[in-house]
């Protein structure tokens, strides 16, 4: 059996032996995440309300710059839809643990170095 097709028969995009958090489950967890001020507005640009986010960088995008990421390759950052698509405990522990603030105080110490 594939690793994408739950045992009862639905198709979850988690893949590797990994399931997908419920729907109901992954709003709940997002919602203190999007409510931080922090992450108000797009990482890339001044965009209010982002919808989309880089795993990879645990930042929230929105639906623009989510296709210049896509752009580059999901070798460089795995973007998925905060509302439409399906999340994996993981992939939002690394959203819990990043966050835009977090990520603009990273890039901002490295640039200085």
């Amino acid at each position: 059996m594939s690793n994408n097709i739950r045992s009862d028969g639905m198709i979850t995009a988690a893949g590797k032996g990994q399931g997908c958090v419920s729907s109901r489950e992954k709003f709940s967890l997002f919602k203190p995440l999007r409510a931080m001020r922090e992450n108000g507005s797009c990482f890339d640009c001044p965009n209010l309300r982002p919808t989309w986010a880089s795993v990879t960088y645990g930042i929230f995008l929105c639906l623009d710059c989510s296709a210049s990421h896509r752009r580059m390759g999901v070798h460089l950052t795995f973007v998925r839809s905060v509302d439409l698509d399906e999340w994996t405990q993981r992939q939002i522990d690394a959203m819990r643990l990043g966050g835009n603030g977090a990520a603009r105080a990273f890039f901002s110490e490295a640039w200085l170095h």
